[in-house]
């Protein structure tokens, strides 16, 4: 109900985002939660400064649970160019480390592989960094993860180009 409200309403919706960055982590935590459901359902409502924003509170933020829905409201929504070095490497490290939980390293994971549908000098390093994670140190949701990007990098590999995609998903321009 909530969603389909801010579907029709775009000050509502601002002000829901707006939430997200609220001191109160619960506040924050169901707000990322009613517009990671808007992302799903429409990701061109989240305007382009949102975005940018979100990748900013992504980059500050140490919350495991609105890591992880930041990051899927991200993964919904168009890659903003150009794309944020750190934002990049925050990625690789939650990927890699065992400490974080298996959905924000699998996000991570399915970020960057947005990334190279944009960025394809990118895709190298991506597969190579996979490659080498020792599948023993991961649980079995990553592996499976991990196998279906490293098959979608495959096809980039062969022919020397990302498979065809809409970009239009995966990017925003200035």
């Amino acid at each position: 109900m909530i969603r389909s409200l801010l579907l029709h309403d775009a000050e509502q919706l601002e002000y829901v985002f707006s939430l997200i960055f609220d001191t109160d982590e619960k506040i924050a935590w169901h707000a990322a939660w009613v517009i990671e459901k808007v992302s799903e359902h429409d990701a061109n409502l989240i305007s382009e400064d949102n975005n940018r924003q979100l990748v900013g509170f992504v980059l500050r933020n140490k919350h495991q649970g609105l890591q992880r829905l930041c990051l899927s409201i991200l993964f919904n929504l168009p890659v903003c160019l150009p794309v944020s070095v750190e934002l990049i490497n925050l990625c690789f490290d939650q990927m890699l480390s065992t400490r974080q939980s298996v959905s924000v390293q699998v996000l991570s994971m399915k970020y960057l592989n947005n990334i190279c549908m944009i960025e394809k000098d990118f895709v190298p390093e991506l597969k190579v960094t996979l490659e080498n994670a020792d599948n023993a140190m991961y649980s079995a949701g990553y592996n499976a993860a991990k196998r279906h990007i490293l098959k979608s990098l495959a096809g980039a590999d062969r022919s020397g180009h990302l498979p065809d995609v809409s970009l239009r998903h995966y990017l925003f321009e200035k």
